[in-house]
This record gives structure tokens, sequence and C-alpha cells, in this order.
């Protein structure tokens, strides 16, 4: 049996993010319509802000166009190519903000505004947008989450090995799911 830890399957934009409470993918793209297409995404790391920007983005390129970027990609927005500055994008999906300059951030939040298009940001400390929504990481999200990637072989793992595993990573799911990688390759010898 394939590893259900691997990269493959926990990166953001493959896992569903799971909501706490009565939210949904459509609450919160409401949520994001209400607050004119800019909003940001604020967590932890590894609090699973990427992959509900990666959920929301799938479920919005639907409706019109979204340009996700990645700050690495560019380092400031005097270097994103010219031609994503003049495009049509309705909406700009910016996946980890803290990445650029305070002065780029606030660069990229003026243009948004001043050429009013769309802009989603995943962030660690606020800025200045909405919350759209606040990622918390709990054992009972990280407990579902492996249930979800193990399917039929949910008896791998006791709750408590769960719960452990998620307390020992300080609530970071990202480095959690990885360590349950080496634990279940070592479970399946």
């Amino acid at each position: 049996m394939q590893n259900p830890f691997s990269t493959n399957f926990v990166r953001p934009g493959k896992l569903e993010f799971v909501f706490t409470g009565d939210d949904s993918l459509e609450t919160v793209s409401a949520r994001l319509a209400a607050c004119d297409w800019r909003a940001q995404i604020l967590g932890p790391h590894g609090s699973g802000k990427s992959t509900l920007l990666r959920n929301l983005t799938q479920q919005l390129q639907l409706q019109f166009e979204v340009t996700c970027l990645q700050p690495r990609e560019f380092r400031s927005i005097n270097a994103l190519p010219r031609h994503l500055l003049t495009s049509r994008s309705a909406l700009f999906a910016i996946d980890g903000l803290e990445l650029l300059a305070k002065r780029d951030q606030r660069q990229l939040l003026n243009w948004a505004r001043t050429h009013q298009v769309g802009l989603l940001i995943t962030t660690h400390q606020p800025v200045a947008l909405p919350i759209l929504y606040r990622t918390r990481p709990t054992s009972t999200v990280f407990q579902q989450i492996v249930q979800r990637l193990l399917g039929d072989a949910r008896s791998v793992f006791t709750q408590q090995e769960m719960t452990q595993t998620f307390e020992k990573h300080k609530g970071n799911i990202r480095e959690a799911l990885f360590a349950m990688y080496d634990k279940f390759a070592e479970a399946t010898l």
C-alpha cells in the first residue's frame, strides 16, 4: 500500500480543508464576495492556510480568472511580470504575504485597491485587509485529516497516537502529517 502521508496526498490543494463550526467553501466564498474580493486568511505555520487558499481558488476559478502567486516567485511587486500587473485577472491569490518586505506588502495592497482587483492572501500576521478566515489547528481537525487519508486503514493509529503526534508538533498540522509518514511506514512493515 502506498503511504497516504506522502507529499502526493498532503500538499496544499490535494487535501480538502477541514472547517470547524458551520463554515464551508460556500460560506467563506460568500464572505469574500462581501469583502469586495479583498481579504486575508490568517493563521500560524502549518495550520491549513495554503490548503484553504487552494481550495477556494479552485472553486473561484469556475466563476472568473484567478492568478495564484507565491512571493518566492517574485520577491517584490516590481519584479512581477508586467503582463500580470496589466492582466484582466479578477482575483490575485498570494500565498505567504509575509515573505515580502513590508514596503512591498503595502505596495501590493495599494495596487489591488487602486486597480480594483481582488486580492486574497495568506499571512501569519494581520495586514490592512478584512480577515476572511482564521485557521486554528486542533487535535480533532488533525484526526479528521488523518482518518480521511487512511481511508479503510483507519485502525492503523489510535486516537491517542494521533493526539500525541499533533501535540509533539505544537499544532503544526503540516509537520505532524510529515511525522505520520514515518509512523505509517513503521506500522505497515
